[in-house]
């Protein structure tokens, strides 16, 4: 059955300089990307010769779809484009590592490929995708809880995975996870995928009365219900500025936490914050700037999150903003944020030891950001 998911017949591509209609790219991509999926989970694809070839051929044909991809993401949707970039890359290293003969990096490599798909699916839950179909390569159910639970989001089943959220965090079960990190992603999926702040109140107060982990758990997420119980407030003090200021006013108000010091009261407010740039960037028709505007502002609020490396993208969305409005302040300040997070990143790294296309990245964004500004556009940040 694996042997025979990898051969089935692909669209090919087009003889003339016209891109593959986005949904057969997709379509390609989920193909390949449903067949090199049971590696990431299993040593089903490395147990004999034949099923590694196979699982290489899998493997080079979801690189070259996501470079595809990627080369015609702009044509699609600006809004797009920094996953399909981002999702060329990782697939690209998984098939570098596989030709090196690296398996544990070439696992890696892949639940990095996956995390693009989480990535594009927590942006909004309408968008639809046929990279749901992952979830015929792999019960969830069958996986560790934070495996499942990334493939669930991956393939959007958000409800399901705020219910399997709420048991772990409610449940006596030991969890070989950071409950932090737990919390986090389950205030992600129901702040920003599915918009309610409700039931969260409901479950964030279960944990707490409990003592969660210990009294310091407890106190931090009454913090995070004194934050859910002031968004709303925010959002109707922001109601008559333009599209921005609700985001703009999210973000103030968790700067002022932290100047407070008090850090995990402001991290609501920060995803809260991201809900809100993403419902602006994907339903609301703005100007080039207004949206390399909120593509900074994103940036900022997902480096603030916390999240652990391999699942923030405040990288992929500070490149964006400079890529819409390269030469302009926001491009400058977007480069700024990128630069110092980038190094904070790779602290502690040799320069010989990075990856050229992460090198090659940073010093292109640079020139972008330093450009003469295109048609006399400033692109103010605030």
């Amino acid at each position: 059955d694996y042997l025979e998911s990898i051969q089935r017949p692909r669209d090919p591509a087009p003889p003339s300089e016209e891109p593959l209609p986005v949904r057969v790219q997709m379509n390609n991509l989920a193909d390949a990307l449903t067949a090199a999926l049971p590696a990431v989970f299993s040593d089903l694809a490395f147990s004999d010769l034949e099923l590694r070839r196979a699982f290489g051929d899998a493997v080079g044909l979801l690189a070259s779809d996501a470079a595809y991809l990627e080369a015609h993401a702009d044509d699609q949707s600006q809004t797009f484009a920094p996953i399909a970039r981002s999702l060329s890359r990782d697939a690209e290293r998984a098939h570098a590592a596989y030709v090196a003969g690296n398996v544990r990096a070439t696992r890696f490599r892949m639940a990095e490929v996956v995390e693009n798909c989480v990535a594009c699916h927590t942006r909004l839950p309408g968008l639809q995708s046929p990279i749901d179909r992952l979830v015929d390569a792999v019960d969830p159910s069958t996986l560790p809880a934070h495996e499942g639970l990334r493939l669930l989001l991956a393939t959007r089943q958000f409800e399901v995975a705020r219910d399997r959220y709420e048991a772990l965090l409610l449940g006596d079960e030991v969890l070989a996870v950071d409950r932090r990190g737990l919390l986090l992603d389950y205030l992600i999926v129901s702040l920003r995928v599915l918009n309610d702040y409700e039931r969260p109140r409901e479950v964030l107060t279960s944990v707490a009365e409990r003592g969660g982990d210990d009294d310091g758990r407890a106190r931090e997420l009454r913090r995070w219900l004194a934050s859910l119980d002031s968004i709303e407030a925010i959002g109707n003090e922001s109601a008559g500025g333009g599209p921005l200021e609700p985001a703009h006013q999210l973000l103030r108000r968790g700067d002022e936490l932290r100047r407070a010091g008090r850090p995990g009261a402001a991290v609501v407010y920060d995803i809260a914050a991201s809900g809100q740039l993403f419902r602006l960037i994907e339903g609301t028709a703005v100007g080039e700037e207004e949206l390399a505007e909120a593509y900074y502002l994103l940036g900022l609020a997902e480096s603030r999150i916390g999240r652990p490396p391999g699942r923030e993208r405040w990288d992929d969305y500070l490149e964006t903003s400079i890529r819409l409005a390269p030469g302009t302040r926001i491009a400058r300040a977007s480069f700024s944020l990128f630069e110092e997070r980038w190094l904070a990143r790779h602290q502690g790294t040799p320069v010989f030891s990075l990856p050229r296309d992460e090198l090659r990245r940073l010093e292109t964004l640079r020139e972008l950001a330093a450009a003469a500004p295109e048609d006399g556009r400033t692109g103010n940040a605030t």
